[in-house]
């Protein structure tokens, strides 16, 4: 069964809000500085990214006063920083009375980079799949149709 956690979904900074990294706040998790995150939503949906996990640098930054945002507490929350492409693509964009985006059941799986597996491997093909800029994404899909012509191309003589 899935694990699904109540997250505060909180908007990226402006100066973030096109970037590819999520911040997650979960004292599920220890702080990392760069891992894949794969996002999966109640209705199905699944976002694949990057993350940092637990970052006090971020947390202070976003808590700056006057920019009309929900603070990221100090104590121990379940909240995501996430920009408006991911949220998007999750569907969570849906907003209370007063305009601030309402908590949303996430779960939420780390890739950590620093692992040598064909799971870490996938995690960052799936990444770049759907990352927020457009050449990233067709850079990494003509990657692989280059790679499964060549396989076609090793296979053909011997058919």
């Amino acid at each position: 069964m899935e694990s699904y956690r109540s997250y505060a979904v909180r908007a990226a900074m402006t100066a973030d809000r096109s970037d590819s990294v999520v911040y997650l706040f979960d004292t599920h998790y220890t702080g990392a500085d760069r891992v894949y995150l794969r996002i999966k939503s109640l209705e199905g949906k699944i976002v694949w990214c990057e993350g940092i996990i637990n970052s006090d640098t971020y947390r202070k930054r976003y808590n700056v006063g006057g920019q009309g945002r929900r603070f990221i507490p100090n104590d121990p929350i379940l909240s995501v920083t996430i920009g408006a492409w991911y949220r998007f693509l999750l569907n969570i964009n849906k907003r209370d009375d007063n305009g601030r985006l309402i908590d949303a059941k996430l779960d939420i799986r780390l890739f950590r980079r620093s692992n040598r597996s064909f799971k870490r491997w996938w995690a960052a093909v799936r990444v770049t799949q759907q990352h927020p800029v457009s050449t990233n994404r067709i850079a990494m899909n003509l990657a692989l149709l280059g790679v499964a012509l060549g396989i076609i191309s090793l296979i053909t003589p011997f058919l």
